[in-house]
């Protein structure tokens, strides 16, 4: 084989985990463009190639100081071509060299080298190493599969020491340094020795392996199968000298845990007995493993640990205020528990409080108020589209991968026995056939039997009644026998006014933080927060109402970036490179918001309409705050038929035939003809026909509607109202009066009609909307009528009916 040059410069082939040694032949496949295209340069020229090993094998693109200083140089043998543009190539090393200077040339990687030049050593001691080089071979071929070709391969080589060194070394199971190692070794004495060392560390590690082995199959038996794997450990660790005399031992370690831990006399018997069975069973088992999770589990939940709470009256007061505006009831009865706790010194039961109103009234976040007033950790758990009990209760641990439920999952991360913990959207929950997690809830959330909550995983009882649970919810559609166990708190919405106080304090500060904005560089006056109010936004809350101020923030910011970057361009003219011009702030008034919002989506008397024949403004309920409900009638010749539409439930389907069936009984005092009736349709019409509208609170609504077109009479504009109807004309009460007037307040009407027995309700009513409507208080359909009505005459559905009396009499009636 022809010699490489003493020093010289050839093609670089960069390795990833592989050295090669001089006198081995290797088979290496080559990916690299680059790296191909190196091997096929060292074809064109003597095959000869220089070969260096990568430091990191993440590197595509090595530079020098990702490359070993030593290398080899290699002859390519054998080089074949694949179909995906990568060579497969087989070389034999040559010489050991060190690595100078790489560049690229060629289209490829090349470098310089120099030759190692190894001092002389001495003969026999050379001889001595290598005749232990040769005997620490065949002892480690004799550790192997195929010792019988590894053996005579030896053999072979036994007359050849430095190709022996070779084969040894590629045959040792080595790490990429140590091999790097070998390879830079320029005394040969030296270098044998460290092998000779590898070989030795090996072959001691197979001897104390293979006396393991011995020792553990010394302690079992055949009836002893299955603590084989446990044994072997244990000799092991004795071995490494891990543990001495249970020291260290992990069940032991559980066991200074459950000492430490002040958990009840029942789960400390419980963790006790699942300790022992741990004891009496293989820790590779996959029992053993559930068992640990368990006690893990039980271990790290907090039994004893509590924060101390807060009673001071002034500082809850204080925090409420400052978080939220309005909200009195809520706050009231927060520091009326916090007064009564202080008194009883922690004796009294903490409540359990639901937060029912509209989407965006702040019932999560005065949760967290609730916590920070009263001192204690926050804890929220989402029930939204929960169908599964067990992430209230948990799973058994029969199961593959139980768990605790969720509450001792929140109890453990909260690590306090008496958190305020919250469960979010509790009328969002389902049901199906893993169970009903209301039902699971009751127990849960009973202050009767919350202090012996049993959790299926956990086994023991847990006592949860240190915990002030606050549940939030839309609508009232919770189960009865859980409604029975809350405090019912109603958020009914925020008038106009609290609605500018918010935006003023904490809307429009949020986020003018929120967009790194001051707000000397945008202005937004009341005028326009106003605007936004009545002219952009038609909500109970002011998740709406946060969002167009943050619109109107973002184009004012966009406006401004404009006019900087105009201003700084004509100043760069005008100037050339002097001071720019300061840039104004933006100011947004009512005048201007629609150049940030658009055209207005709601207009004053959009909703209030009702000065025409059959139409009608009512007032309804839904789970996202009151809304107006505009009901539109219509009668043409037909058959007698009814036809409603809008999305209309079952029960206003009633309240639309029950009106039209008082009216047709007084159809005489009327002045209808007898077959008016039969000889005519009706259409009733509830806009927005994609919301879904139920209830009964919409009947004096569809009568004034029935009565106004078949009368062709008027009804009075600017006016709603909302109540439960008989077919007798009496008025009944409705729910929901806090929403519906604030919604009625929203529209812009003037004045509203309610039932006489919800006037108790009206204390509840905040002060401006009541000096804003003109509220009156009506209990027969035709005390309404008179009112509501342009021409209408009382008595008209009142009187007897007319075919009790002579003709005479229905006709002196009429006339009156």
């Amino acid at each position: 084989m022809k010699p490489a040059k003493p020093d010289g410069r050839l093609p670089l082939l960069p390795l990833r985990d592989m050295v090669v040694f001089p006198k081995s032949v290797v088979k290496v496949y080559v990916g690299r463009a680059a790296s191909v295209r190196a091997v096929h340069r060292a074809i064109e020229t003597d095959n000869l190639i220089l070969i260096a090993t990568q430091k990191k094998a993440d590197i595509d693109t090595p530079k020098r100081h990702d490359l070993y200083e030593t290398g080899t140089i290699g002859k390519i043998l054998r080089l074949q071509g694949l179909p995906d543009g990568t060579a497969r190539l087989v070389m034999q090393g040559t010489n050991a060299c060190k690595l100078g200077e790489v560049v690229e040339a060629n289209d490829c990687l090349e470098g310089s080298y120099r030759l190692i030049d190894t001092p002389p050593a001495d003969p026999a001691q050379l001889k001595e190493l290598f005749k232990l080089l040769l005997l620490r071979s065949r002892e480690y071929a004799q550790m192997r599969q195929h010792k019988e070709s590894l053996l005579e391969a030896i053999n072979n080589l036994a007359a050849e020491p430095y190709n022996l060194f070779d084969f040894a070394a590629n045959m040792l199971p080595l790490s990429l340094e140590d091999k790097y190692k070998l390879l830079a070794c320029e005394d040969v004495e030296h270098m044998v020795a460290l092998l000779i060392g590898h070989f030795d560390s090996y072959l001691e590690l197979h001897k104390i392996d293979e006396r393991l082995q011995d020792k553990v199959r010394g302690q079992i038996n055949r009836n002893q199968r299955e603590y084989y794997l446990n044994e072997q450990m244990k000799a092991l660790q004795q071995e490494l000298g891990e543990i001495d005399g249970g020291k260290g031992d992990p069940n032991e370690a559980l066991a200074a845990r459950i000492a430490a831990t002040p958990m009840t006399e029942e789960a400390n018997k419980k963790a006790e007995d699942e300790l022992t069975k741990l004891r009496h069973m293989p820790p590779m088992s996959s029992e053993s493993a559930v068992i640990r999770n368990y006690l893990d589990t039980l271990l790290n939940l907090p039994w004893k640990k509590r924060t101390r709470p807060n009673y001071q009256l002034d500082h809850a007061r204080s925090v409420l205020d400052r978080d939220h505006y309005g909200l009195s009831d809520v706050k009231d009865r927060i520091v009326e528990y916090i007064a009564a706790y202080k008194r009883s010194k922690g004796k009294i039961k903490p409540p359990i409080l639901c937060l029912v109103g509209p989407p965006g009234v702040g019932k999560t976040s005065l949760a967290k108020s609730i916590a920070e007033a009263v001192n204690r950790k926050f804890v929220r758990m989402a029930l939204g589209g929960m169908r599964d009990e067990s992430e209230i209760r948990g799973h058994r641990r029969t199961y593959i991968g139980s768990m605790p439920g969720r509450i001792m999952q929140k109890l453990t991360k909260a690590a306090v026995t008496n958190p305020v913990f919250l469960f979010d959207e509790i009328d969002k929950m389902g049901m199906d056939f893993r169970g009903d997690p209301a039902s699971a809830l009751l127990e849960v959330l009973d202050p009767e039997q919350n202090n012996r909550f049993n959790d299926h995983y956990l086994e023991v009882d847990y006592d949860l009644s240190g915990v002030m649970f606050i549940c939030t919810s839309n609508s009232m559609n919770i189960p009865q026998a859980l409604s029975d166990r809350l405090e019912i708190i109603r958020l009914a919405g925020y008038t106009e006014n609290e609605k500018l106080h918010i935006a003023r304090q904490f809307l429009l500060a949020n986020q003018l933080a929120a967009h790194s904005c001051t707000k000397e560089e945008v202005t937004l006056g009341d005028d326009a927060i106003k605007s936004i109010i009545n002219h952009y936004t038609r909500e109970a809350g002011v998740r709406s109402l946060e969002r167009e101020i943050a619109k109107v923030i973002r184009k004012s910011l966009l406006q401004l970036e404009q006019t900087e970057q105009q201003q700084k361009s004509k100043d760069r003219k005008k100037h050339k490179g002097g001071k720019p011009t300061p840039i104004t702030q933006i100011q947004v008034s009512s005048d201007n918001l629609a150049d940030y919002l658009g055209p207005r989506r709601f207009e004053d008397s959009e909703l209030a309409e009702a000065d025409k024949i059959g139409v009608v403004n009512g007032l309804a309920w839904t789970k996202y705050g009151g809304h107006m409900l505009k009901v539109e009638t219509a009668v043409f010749p037909g058959k007698g038929e009814c036809t409603i539409t809008g999305s209309v439930g079952e029960v206003m389907r009633e309240s639309v035939r029950a009106a039209q069936t008082m009216l047709r009984a007084r159809s005489h005092w009327l002045g209808l003809p007898d077959n008016f009736f039969n000889k005519h349709d009706f259409h009733v019409h509830i806009p927005e026909g994609a919301t879904p509208k139920d209830g009964p609170s919409a009947g004096i609504t569809l009568c004034v509607a029935l009565f106004s077109l078949v009368s062709g009479l008027k009804v009075v504009p600017q006016i709603a109202m909302t109540g439960e109807l008989t077919i007798s004309g009496t008025v009944l009460p409705i729910g929901g009066l806090k929403e519906k007037l604030l919604a009625a307040h929203r529209a812009g009407v003037s004045k509203v009609f309610i039932p006489a027995k919800n006037a108790k309700d009206l204390v509840e009513i905040p002060a401006e909307v009541l000096d804003a409507l003109k509220v009156v208080t009506v209990s027969d359909i035709d005390q309404l009528l008179s009112q509501v009505i342009d021409g209408f005459k009382p008595g008209w559905l009142t009187l007897p009916q007319p075919y009790l009396f002579s003709k005479e009499l229905v006709e002196k009636t009429q006339t009156h």
